[in-house]
């Protein structure tokens, strides 16, 4: 059984299905292209058109109105979800720390740090319980993403150019003010 690592800032990313590869190429591309140009035309110009462009994703203003309106609704899926998380791992008395080395020794049984085979019980029901919690709210984020016109992974692209792209960000600062 793959487990996956607990920690308070990675527990967002627990939420969404494929989050970690969107992570890891968010990544990439910031490298690839921080300098903000576009991947395509004279280096250092920047596009002005109505459609506005990150690194090859272009967000055009419906569908930016899209994402912002339905922003706070994934926020608040999240948020929930991590506070359920939070108190199934107290309820099964465990904190990320412990649960974190318990799954070590889950994957690698040659590490054990004093875990006991009651532990690596307690350990795998939380993690189904994590998971099934994770299900439920994958499931509302797409209800939710299906009802305001946009998939997950189009969220997903939208929100790494508003990361990358200032002049998008530049953009939904003046939406919101």
């Amino acid at each position: 059984m793959k487990f996956i690592y607990f920690s308070a800032a990675f527990l967002m990313c627990f939420f969404i299905t494929g989050c970690q590869e969107t992570a890891y190429k968010s990544q990439e591309d910031s490298k690839r292209f921080s300098s903000g140009h576009e991947e395509s035309g004279t280096p250092g110009q920047q596009n002005d058109s109505a459609a506005f462009r990150d690194t090859a994703v272009k967000v055009g203003k419906e569908e930016l109105q899209q994402f912002l309106t339905i922003q706070p609704r994934i926020d608040s899926l999240i948020q929930e979800s991590k506070v359920v998380m939070m108190k199934t791992l107290e309820k099964g008395n465990l904190d990320i720390e412990r649960f974190n080395e318990v799954r070590m020794v889950a994957e690698d049984p040659s590490t054990n740090n004093d875990v006991s085979r009651a532990d690596l019980e307690n350990f795998k029901t939380v993690y189904k319980e994590l998971e099934e919690i994770k299900r439920e709210t994958d499931k509302n984020i797409a209800e939710s993403l299906e009802q305001a016109g946009l998939t997950k992974e189009r969220y997903e692209e939208i929100s790494d150019a508003l990361k990358t792209n200032p002049g998008l960000k530049e953009l939904v600062q003046g939406e919101k003010g």
